[in-house]
């Protein structure tokens, strides 16, 4: 299942004869549910973007022009999952924390969904904020156009990338995971996130 919100609009404003203003923004919101193979965890996937642009156009003369542009965009991207009430606390790996990831290596499913995609890495969260500023003069003189300006862009990218956060074992079979014999187990080290923050000019 899924739903989408989206708005856009536009606004021109003429504020005299020689300055014009003119603002645009553009939001979207969608959410996506989908259960994993053997509908234990519910995947929730969400996205939200955000785009805001304006622009300030003065005419100092027949010949010149300038034009003052700023705009923000932030694109905030997650997946997080939920699992029913019905598991209890005492079947989680890690106190506090939902049921971790197992799975099967002959030929069974795995619980928590497929090696690529599953709970072992989420939840997951990714947001660029960007904020950009330009400036330019336009000067015509005849046959020649000169165009002088600058521009400045500060990029901030913020993540969250668990893995194993919940624990997660792997078994040969069937049997050894009836017997509660893993081949394999992972988990990130207690108290340490996977918090991290970009930044750039």
């Amino acid at each position: 299942a899924s739903h989408e919100d989206h708005a856009s609009g536009k606004v021109d404003v003429l504020l005299s004869s020689r300055l014009r203003h003119a603002t645009r923004f553009t939001f979207d919101d969608s959410t996506s549910r989908s259960p994993e193979p053997l509908q234990i965890f519910t995947f929730i996937e969400r996205s939200r973007y955000y785009f805001l642009h304006n622009e300030m156009q003065f005419t100092q003369s027949p010949n010149t022009i300038h034009t003052f542009r700023a705009g923000f965009s932030r694109v905030w991207n997650s997946k997080s999952f939920t699992q029913p009430d019905s598991i209890p606390a005492s079947m989680s790996f890690v106190p506090g924390q939902p049921l971790g990831y197992i799975r099967v290596t002959a030929g069974l499913s795995s619980i928590g969904g497929l090696a690529g995609g599953s709970i072992a890495l989420l939840p997951r969260r990714f947001v660029v904020n960007d904020f950009q500023y330009n400036y330019m003069i336009t000067s015509i003189h005849g046959a020649h156009t000169l165009k002088l300006g600058g521009a400045f862009d500060r990029v901030r990218f913020n993540q969250r990338a668990d893995r194993n956060a919940m624990g997660s074992y792997v078994f040969s079979s069937l049997s050894d995971l009836l017997q509660a014999r893993a081949r394999t187990g992972g988990l990130m080290m207690p108290g340490s996130d996977t918090i991290r923050g970009g930044r750039q000019n």
